[in-house]
């Protein structure tokens, strides 16, 4: 008897080994981090600006205001109780900058029992704030969370903008193979690690590999690629924890380049693809995708390297493709690119500004070698009567 129960205690034991197991690899923990300077510390971090009004919002409770016009604004947020954290601006000084940052960090829709908090940085029009926490309602009960306000004064009015000032990351197990460094990021600045969207600038981004490589975040979709094999994703939505979960039975269709096209990324809800075309043809999961960027090389007579990269602004039904299965379709890009010249004429002043574009109206950069910016192009101009007659210079900006 003594020994049936002590195998029954080792079947249990080993049981709830087993589950522990695959929990943890289910249920990958990241930690949370945050810095005064987070673009230096890690990429791919978004921003949003706000609307300020001059009038206290009914019902609001406030400090005693050093200015007697105070700003006020709301920072969205579906991981407060109300949707949103009211957040007011105050200045020190008669004239100059609003420098003074009063914001819901409780989450209990009053300002009267919060501390100014004070820029980082200041100059004549510009005060910047963080990383300024607040505490959200993560899966799991409470979770601090940090912003980074960027405000631009004028007189009496104010704009400006806000970013995540914190981040996670850790070392992942993916299929059990050596860990890999994963870094999640709240790109859209809402509180949230988890948004998807057609549109690359609505989505929040993810980051697999080695942590002090040059690698560039993802946009966070229902999968993820990594080193060539396709794997189901979940973040947390306060970004907490991954999973991955190798990919099976997946739908896929294809996307047609121009012949010349080497690179092309796509855009949606499934993620965020970067590819490289094999007989002008790539491989994506079933889906609605945006177009972000493309690029294609050539050698000039003197061997040297060109590369033309397009790039969109954002989603757009020009640059939108729906991928059946089975099914391939086409992307009308690459060459020919148009070069437009727009003048702008203000008495007898004169501004010219010189763009390239693609076939669907995508932003064109020509670099030469290995990231290098050729020298701007040059504008001549003569007169009908040959009186005026020169050569300008165009320069980046």
């Amino acid at each position: 008897m003594e020994t049936q129960h002590r195998g029954l205690v080792g079947v249990v034991v080993a049981a709830m080994l087993l589950s522990a197991v695959t929990w943890a690899q289910d249920e990958q923990w990241l930690q949370y981090r945050s810095s005064q300077d987070p673009r230096s510390m890690v990429s791919g971090l978004g921003a949003r600006g706000f609307d300020l009004q001059k009038s206290r919002p009914e019902g609001l409770k406030v400090p005693s205001f050093k200015d007697k016009q105070p700003l006020f604004g709301k920072w969205v947020t579906p991981m407060a109780k109300a949707g949103f954290l009211w957040f007011a601006l105050d200045r020190s000084r008669a004239k100059g900058p609003y420098d003074l940052l009063y914001i819901d960090s409780n989450g209990n829709g009053l300002l009267d029992d919060e501390t100014a908090i004070k820029p980082y940085q200041s100059e004549s029009e510009r005060a910047q704030f963080g990383p300024v926490k607040v505490v959200l309602q993560g899966e799991d009960g409470p979770v601090s969370y940090h912003l980074d306000f960027t405000i631009y004064s004028s007189g009496d009015s104010a704009d400006g903008y806000v970013s995540a000032a914190g981040w996670y990351e850790g070392e992942v197990l993916i299929d059990g193979v050596k860990p890999v460094h994963c870094t999640v990021l709240d790109y859209t600045a809402n509180g949230t690690f988890n948004d998807t969207s057609s549109d690359p600038y609505s989505a929040d981004r993810i980051l697999i590999g080695d942590k002090e490589g040059a690698g560039e975040p993802s946009c966070v979709g229902r999968f993820v690629d990594v080193s060539g094999t396709l794997y189901e994703l979940e973040v947390a939505k306060d970004g907490a924890y991954v999973k991955f979960k190798k990919a099976q039975d997946v739908r896929f269709g294809q996307i047609r380049v121009p012949a010349g096209v080497s690179r092309l990324t796509v855009t949606g809800t499934n993620g965020q693809f970067r590819l490289t075309s094999q007989d002008q043809v790539v491989r994506v999961p079933v889906g609605r995708y945006s177009m972000t960027e493309w690029s294609m090389d050539r050698k000039d007579d003197k061997g040297r390297l060109w590369t033309a990269q397009g790039q969109t602004s954002g989603s757009s039904d020009r640059w939108t493709v729906e991928v059946m299965e089975g099914q391939e379709r086409a992307l009308d890009i690459g060459e020919p690119l148009l070069c437009r010249l727009a003048v702008r004429s203000t008495g007898a002043n004169h501004t010219f500004q010189q763009q390239l574009e693609g076939r669907l109206g995508e932003r064109i950069t020509l670099m030469l070698g290995r990231n290098e910016r050729p020298a701007p192009p040059k504008l001549s101009i003569r007169s009908t009567d040959g009186t005026y007659d020169r050569t300008l210079n165009f320069a980046y900006g």
